[in-house]
């Protein structure tokens, strides 16, 4: 579930910061702009939802393109998607916010199951 792979990412903070500067999302659960602004926060670095919807069905096709040969190089795609615009969600929480809504959010998951 969402709220599994969050605190994953949360637990391992550190070690993702050092990879993990930026996320793009999709699917349903996207249309929440609250849900977006508060991952972007307690993860701690911006998030992004393309305008298209269900993008990972666009990707799947994307792909089948290129393998056919419709489309002979990524960048056409990178294109197609750039016209189309993005959301994106910044990390405004500081350090020290962050930490306590982290440590909140670590109470109350266990009752969520």
């Amino acid at each position: 579930s969402m709220n599994k792979d969050l605190m994953a990412v949360s637990n391992s903070r550190t070690a993702a910061t050092t990879f993990i500067h930026h996320m793009s999302v999709d699917g349903g659960v996207t249309n929440s702009k609250q849900l977006l602004a508060v991952q972007a926060n307690l993860l701690g670095f911006p998030i992004s939802r393309w305008q298209i919807p269900e993008i990972t069905t666009f990707g799947a096709a994307f792909a089948a393109g290129l393998a056919v040969g419709y489309w002979t190089d990524i960048n056409q795609i990178t294109e197609i998607l750039e016209s189309q615009g993005s959301e994106t969600y910044a990390a405004y929480y500081t350090e020290e916010q962050r930490n306590l809504e982290l440590a909140r959010w670590r109470e109350k998951v266990p009752f969520s199951f």
